[in-house]
């Protein structure tokens, strides 16, 4: 879906588990930035902590299943990461901020 953007005015704002500040996020971010248009550069971007679905955690625990070292390690990242938490009102204001931020960006040019 990326790869067909035709609009110049591209804002990426991504959601994940991990810690925003993360190399996980980071590597994220650069994989969205990697399916844009090869012409296209994102004029701003943002990552948010969100929480994991159950839906997410159903398929972890389907594809390891119990016992397993790797689902062991995915259900403590889950759990750790405090991602259930998220998006909480910090992370709200700020994403409304950057939202503010990028429309007077556009407004400006």
């Amino acid at each position: 879906m990326l790869r067909h953007l035709t609009n110049r005015h591209i804002f990426l704002f991504v959601t994940l588990a991990a810690d925003p500040e993360s190399a996980h996020a980071i590597a994220s971010m650069q994989n969205a930035k990697n399916l844009l248009p090869s012409d296209s550069f994102p004029k701003g971007t943002f990552l948010c902590r969100g929480a994991v679905s159950k839906e997410t955690v159903r398929k972890m625990f389907e594809k390891y299943p119990f016992g397993n070292t790797e689902t062991r390690i995915l259900s403590e990242c889950c759990l750790l990461s405090g991602s259930a938490r998220h998006p909480n009102d910090e992370d709200l204001a700020k994403v409304e901020t950057f939202a503010r931020v990028m429309y007077q960006h556009l407004k400006d040019q």
